[in-house]
């Protein structure tokens, strides 16, 4: 059975968000990481909708399964907002890796040319 590595956060400083950063930076660790150990299989879990938006965008990850938790607060969390969007659910959107790794480093060069 492969490796099997997981992806689920991936923050960038909110001045430079909706530039497509932190998708080209997953890009570019799962392809480094698929460099050195190619029989790995590398998945990603999003509740961000941004996120799912960019990866649907994109030709390097396809969904494999959505998920929907209502009414699924966590006691001791620190989600008590007047909101509480927790309590009124969340989508995760999970995607498997099923990209070139040589094709996005190459591109990845260029663009840093």
């Amino acid at each position: 059975m492969p490796w099997i590595f997981h992806s689920n956060r991936v923050v960038i400083h909110p001045d430079y968000c909706g530039l497509g950063l932190g998708l080209r930076m997953t890009d570019a660790c799962t392809s480094l990481l698929l460099k050195e150990h190619p029989d790995y299989k590398i998945m990603a879990r999003f509740s961000s909708v941004p996120m799912k938006r960019a990866r649907d965008k994109s030709a390097n990850w396809k969904m494999v399964a959505v998920s929907r938790k209502l009414g699924k607060e966590r006691p001791g969390g620190t989600m008590d907002r007047q909101t509480g969007f927790r309590d009124q659910g969340v989508t995760t959107w999970s995607y498997e890796w099923v990209g070139d790794p040589d094709e996005v480093l190459k591109k990845l060069g260029e663009r840093d040319a």
